[in-house]
């Protein structure tokens, strides 16, 4: 009965990683190494299956010794391949992150005091207007390569934009006023970006499945199996 339901999982688990990989966009620079790094850590999970599978059958073993062999090597060499194999997802992650950081808006000309003027004066107006009418203005503004930088180059508070002025508590709306100024600027730059992660997003899917799995099979806390995976991953992303 163990064995066939083990058989069933592995079906189920192989439908999984092909679906994932049909996910990725075929055909891309990214798409071979998005690929091969689903493969690696469906690796992992082979062998962790494979294991457990001969485990399962082994009759010199009790239950709780089949246990206790199974979080052994989950422990000693499952942990260690699947920070390895994971690798690849959390830099291409970070990579994006960087990317989008690295797209920002340009800074005024400080010379230009005519300029300067004239933000100060748009900010003065801004706060000038009740919330409603400022945030709609503002929206305006922000996605105006002119006029954008009399909102981003100071603090929120400056133009009345910060989230107890404009009375919206915790709504960071500052925040999705640069976000929208980013996105006129540097659009077709932005949308690369998240087209490629996306991608990794599938691939990040299949390494929390493995990541869960091989948690389930270790014999640790929460917090215990945690502080073992920074570690080891940390150690991983330094190689």
């Amino acid at each position: 009965m163990a064995e066939r339901h083990r058989g069933k999982r592995r079906i189920m688990n192989l439908h999984f990683y092909q679906a994932m990989t049909d996910r990725v966009r075929k055909g891309q620079p990214h798409t071979d190494h998005a690929v091969s790094t689903i493969q690696a850590l469906a690796e992992v999970e082979t062998r962790h299956t494979a294991v457990a599978t001969k485990l399962e059958g082994d009759g010199n073993l009790s239950s709780v010794g089949r246990r206790s062999k199974l979080v052994e090597t989950v422990r000693k060499e499952r942990l260690g391949e699947f920070a390895r194999a994971s690798r690849a997802v959390r830099k291409a992650l970070g990579r994006f992150e960087a990317q989008r950081a690295g797209l920002g808006l340009p800074k005024p000309d400080r010379t230009d005091i005519v300029g300067e003027l004239q933000r100060q004066e748009i900010r003065g107006y801004l706060r000038s207007l009740e919330p409603g009418a400022r945030l709609t203005l503002a929206q305006e503004i922000a996605t105006n390569p002119e006029q954008a930088a009399a909102l981003f180059d100071t603090p929120a508070f400056t133009c009345g934009l910060d989230d107890a002025a404009l009375q919206m508590p915790e709504s960071k709306t500052f925040d999705r006023l640069r976000a929208a100024a980013v996105k006129k600027l540097h659009g077709p730059a932005l949308a690369e970006i998240e087209a490629i992660e996306t991608d990794y997003r599938e691939v990040q899917q299949v390494a929390v499945y493995v990541r869960n799995e091989l948690f389930k099979a270790s014999g640790m806390s929460p917090e215990g199996f945690e502080a073992t995976m920074q570690s080891l991953e940390a150690v991983a992303d330094a190689e």
